[in-house]
């Protein structure tokens, strides 16, 4: 029996998804929640889209003053925007229990609240994306062999397939292999999920994407990752080599959101996003990203190793959110790089931070004419020019990966990765380049002592 298509009646004209054209980046049940342990924090101040027809109102007739409350969301007004207040929802009752389902029954809640939290949604060409809500929800991860029905692939189909999806939903691009290459490490996940050396998963998603791409598995893995975890506890204290053997929880979790992670990655919305931008993901090779999810592991064991004593779904989500620089730029340490041409790195903003004559020292020392020459690894540039005091180290590293991410590209590559954007950011970059060369960096350090002195 053919399954049921999910109906998109919001996706630039509406479209039917088939069952096989579905993709979930976590394995089948891996996930579970409990609405009444976590005091339905959902529902508590955050709004929820509403869609014209039964749903609405449904709504209005349960609660007749709503209309001040809501604002189209669309342009042609099929869903609505409730704004909701804190401390709780329009129906969230005293006992932490949604009104409408306890009297309409599940199916007649709104379809935000009736997917949540698997309702993140995105469209890579035929294929619908279903991730969980990267930070509201806490996830828990089931233990090895158990198996929740909260995130079970069919029972999250069958909730999609009635009455369809409604929703705004993003596309976005990817490599041509991305899908296939994904369920590969869907399935990689799951068959790690009793073991206790994430290493091990780094090395299967590396072969996976050489497979991919039609290459052999390469030996320099190992020094590899040897090297980034020492350039990465050298600049930012993380864990050594050894003392990741000992973190089976943390481990345990992060197996199981890889894929998860992973998406943010591999599937670009829109236009490349601004390095600047914390809270979007910046394109990074597809052979490179499991070494940027070495670094959320490695960020995750640093905050257990601080006193943190869950590290959970929630942490680690927002840890590769809130170090989404930080943590691309590690997945380069070990890559010898150079400055993309035509693309600015933006030398005015160096006097905002603290470190503004280290970042222009490291800085220039990524320009092709000196790295031509010299091919030092990330790694090493970055420690040449560190303080040497932990706490500023620190704050250098993530102020430079702010800096340099989207920017720089593999020795080699810089034609071909050459910015296409106007004459003035090319120009800009230009003069730049200059400053780095030829200026004297105690010029350049009154010049930052300017900038830091405006309010």
């Amino acid at each position: 029996m053919t399954a049921k298509p999910i109906h998109l009646g919001n996706a630039g004209g509406a479209i039917d998804i088939h069952d096989d054209d579905v993709y979930f980046p976590f394995s089948s049940g891996r996930f579970a929640y409990d609405c009444v342990a976590c005091n339905a924090k959902c529902c508590r101040g955050h709004g929820f889209l509403a869609t014209v027809g039964a749903e609405l109102a449904t709504q209005l007739r349960l609660r007749p003053t709503l209309p001040l409350f809501l604002e189209p969301s669309t342009p042609e007004g099929a869903q609505y925007l409730m704004h909701n207040c804190a401390p709780g929802c329009f129906f969230l009752s005293s006992e932490g229990r949604c009104d409408i389902h306890a009297s309409e029954g599940p199916a007649a809640k709104p379809e935000t609240c009736r997917l949540f939290p698997f309702n993140d949604f995105l469209r890579v060409g035929r294929t619908l994306v279903v991730r969980p809500h990267g930070s509201l929800c806490p996830l828990q991860v089931t233990p090895p062999g158990v198996k929740s029905e909260c995130s079970s692939h069919q029972a999250l189909k069958e909730a999609m397939q009635r009455p369809g999806i409604f929703a705004r939903i993003r596309q976005a691009h990817a490599t041509s292999d991305a899908i296939a290459v994904e369920r590969t490490i869907v399935h990689l996940s799951e068959q790690a999920a009793g073991c206790t050396n994430y290493l091990q998963l780094v090395a299967q998603m590396v072969d996976a994407q050489r497979s991919a791409m039609g290459e052999a598995g390469s030996a320099a893995f190992v020094p590899n990752v040897q090297r980034t975890i020492a350039f990465a506890r050298q600049l930012l204290s993380t864990p050594s080599l050894s003392e990741l053997e000992n973190e089976s929880e943390v481990c345990h979790t992060m197996m199981a959101m890889t894929p998860f992670l992973r998406s943010y990655f591999v599937f670009q919305v829109g236009e490349a996003p601004q390095a600047t931008n914390e809270n979007r993901v910046l394109p990074l090779a597809p052979i490179k990203i499991p070494f940027a999810l070495l670094s959320v592991f490695l960020l995750a064991v640093t905050a257990r190793q601080s006193g943190m004593r869950d590290i959970t779904f929630q942490t680690i989500s927002q840890l590769q959110r809130d170090f989404l620089s930080l943590v691309t730029m590690m997945a380069d340490l070990d890559s010898v790089l150079v400055l993309r041409e035509g693309v600015p790195v933006e030398l005015r903003d160096f006097g905002r931070s603290p470190h503004a004559v280290a970042l222009t020292r490291a800085t220039r020392a990524l320009l092709p004419t000196i790295q031509s020459k010299r091919r030092a690894r990330l790694g090493d540039v970055l420690l040449e020019h560190a303080p040497g005091d932990p706490l500023l180290r620190g704050g250098f590293t993530k102020d430079i990966a702010r800096i340099i991410v989207g920017k720089v590209v593999d020795l080699g590559e810089e034609r071909r990765a050459r910015h296409q954007g106007g004459w003035r950011a090319r120009s800009r970059s230009q003069v730049e380049r200059w400053t780095l060369r030829y200026v004297d960096d105690q010029i350049l350090s009154l010049m930052f002592k300017q900038i830091q002195g405006r309010p």
